[in-house]
């Protein structure tokens, strides 16, 4: 399946995506994690948190959730965005099930969770989780970008690394565009 997306849409999307990560607490320096399929909220995602200075770190939607809470606690993610499901290759996964999992490793750490309705599962979402889409609809598309030196951080991407536990490689703003 594909979309066509105008960079007009694009970039309202993305401060409305800003908007709610704002709405919520998330700071420029935060750590955002990702968990999350392949679908345009991604994109928006990782754009919305370079807009306001938010550090992203995605977290590949196989893994488990003891890979997602050892990659929460070591990058320090206040924020998770997921969905309720992801489908590849015409099979569904139970990507907030699998968070939930990797939460109670880590309770206390995440302040919010984000789900995009990917799939609509029934038991896709729990009580407290901000519902991506409804939130977004609520904001403005427009969000000013924060100023940013070429040394902060832009985003954190994760390795298995020899020892079994990630690294983490922060990768800057100035670094990345350059």
């Amino acid at each position: 399946m594909s979309q066509a997306i105008t960079y007009n849409e694009l970039h309202a999307e993305v401060c409305r995506l800003a908007n709610v990560l704002k709405r919520h607490g998330v700071r420029k320096g935060d750590v955002v994690c990702m968990y999350m399929p392949m679908t345009p909220y991604a994109v928006y995602t990782m754009l919305a948190c370079a807009r306001i200075g938010a550090v992203h770190s995605i977290v590949f939607a196989g893994f488990s959730a003891d890979a997602l809470c050892q990659r929460i606690v070591n990058s320090n993610a206040t924020t998770l965005i997921t969905a309720d499901e992801g489908v590849r290759a015409g099979r569904t996964t139970p990507l907030r099930a699998t968070a939930a999992a990797a939460l109670a490793g880590c309770p206390g750490q995440v302040r919010n969770v984000i789900v995009q309705e990917r799939t609509g599962a029934p038991a896709g979402t729990h009580p407290d989780d901000i519902h991506l889409q409804s939130a977004m609809a609520l904001e403005r598309p427009v969000c000013p970008a924060e100023t940013m030196a070429a040394e902060d951080a832009l985003f954190l991407l994760y390795t298995s690394g020899s020892t079994g536990e990630p690294k983490g490689l922060t990768h800057t703003t100035g670094g990345y565009l350059a």
